[in-house]
């Protein structure tokens, strides 16, 4: 999980108009909804606000605030977020999946936030791809809420961060790079916004980085 930015000043003129014309969420359709989706995308740079995947189709709304808690809010451009399907496929011709994120979440209420910088600095990793925060409450939401760590999700981040550490160790190979170096340039490619994982990924390079430094 990482922060996310939502700018709130950039929210298109005709989420404005909803409000403005008292108008509920089922109402927000066809163009206004494209520039909605689009505009999370680009503030979250492509990434879903809880798991971290880069958005393989459609970006879904997620209201952090949800409708059945707080109605009010249901146009708000601050109170939405950026997510993914929510659904891990095991079976695509039967439609069997794993719900997660916002698909798992339902209307259940959040104590984590990904707009605090405050929650995100409680999260850590282990190096088997599992998150987990140092707050007992956001542990939960990670776990039993947003389901972010069942089997196939922690293969997933761990897979990606060997995909990655396998071509990097190549190039750094060819290049007679150091252990540092190479380590330096896998967290840049982290923060590139290229990969899925961004976070998991970031915090296995600065692991590696720690032990060389002692």
């Amino acid at each position: 999980m990482r922060l996310i930015n939502i700018d709130v000043d950039s929210e298109p003129d005709c989420l404005k108009k909803l409000r403005n014309e008292n108008k509920t969420y089922d109402d927000l359709k066809d163009d206004c909804l494209k520039k909605v989706r689009k505009l999370l995308n680009t503030q979250q740079e492509g990434y879903c606000a809880y798991c971290e995947q880069k958005f393989k189709s459609i970006v879904f709304i997620e209201h952090y605030i949800s409708q059945q808690e707080d109605n009010t809010q249901d146009l708000m451009f601050s109170n939405f977020l950026g997510v993914c399907s929510g659904k891990f496929y095991v079976d695509k011709k039967t439609g069997k999946h794993i719900a997660h994120c916002d698909t798992s979440r339902g209307a259940t209420p959040l104590t984590i936030n990904p707009k605090l910088q405050e929650h995100i600095d409680t999260i850590f990793y282990d190096e088997n791809g599992r998150i987990a925060s140092t707050n007992p409450d956001f542990n939960k939401d990670i776990d039993d809420i947003l389901n972010l760590n069942f089997e196939e999700l922690i293969e997933l981040r761990d897979k990606e961060f060997k995909r990655n550490f396998y071509n990097l160790s190549k190039f750094a190979r060819q290049f007679k790079l150091s252990k540092k170096e190479t380590y330096k340039r896998g967290l840049k490619a982290s923060n590139s916004g290229k990969m899925d994982f961004p976070s998991y990924l970031s915090y296995r390079y600065k692991k590696l980085l720690e032990r060389i430094n002692g």
